[in-house]
């Protein structure tokens, strides 16, 4: 049972053999009340990086995670399940003049399935509130947005299953496929 970012990722070490259910007591912060100062700090301390053979899972109806981005690569026997997760907000989303007529893109999902088998989503909250991108200034005539996908599973993941989750005040929910490989 875990209550901060230091036991979760103690818990979640390369370190640690066999299988393990890891059980989130409490909302934990990622970034342990220190802003991101940069894409890079972002992408290192926001990053939850779920092995193969875990179940993650919420303790009780509060339970989650904020300024985090859960990822779930290139493994299998994997469940993440009763969770609230705030959608993580890019602190360095980047301008993409040729996306269209220009769009800001944010690079971090709150769950990333890459080239993983054998998945399985259950009964999670998705949200960006607080901070919802229609809430965000407008630079170079678009809504500078910082959020990205709620759910993203990709790259050949194969037998992923995605049931009786919640997705709310978001605009990119969930994304399935995303490559030819």
């Amino acid at each position: 049972t875990v209550t901060d970012a230091a036991q979760l990722r103690q818990a979640l070490d390369k370190s640690v053999k066999g299988s393990r259910i890891v059980q989130v007591d409490g909302v934990i912060d990622m970034s342990e009340g220190l802003p991101y100062a940069n894409h890079a700090d972002q992408s290192k301390r926001g990053r939850v990086a779920l092995p193969g053979h875990t179940t993650l899972i919420g303790l009780g109806p509060r339970s989650g995670f904020v300024n985090a981005h859960l990822t779930v690569s290139k493994v299998s026997q994997v469940i993440i399940r009763n969770l609230n997760l705030r959608n993580p907000c890019d602190v360095a989303p980047r301008w993409d003049p040729k996306d269209g007529d220009g769009n800001w893109n944010a690079e971090f999902d709150a769950i990333v399935i890459n080239a993983a088998t054998h998945v399985w989503v259950d009964r999670n909250s998705f949200s960006d509130a607080p901070v919802t991108d229609d809430t965000l200034p407008v630079v170079d005539g678009k809504t500078r947005q910082c959020h990205d996908g709620a759910l993203d599973i990709r790259d050949a993941s194969d037998y992923v299953t995605v049931s009786y989750n919640h997705f709310a005040l978001h605009a990119k929910n969930t994304l399935i496929g995303a490559s030819d490989r």
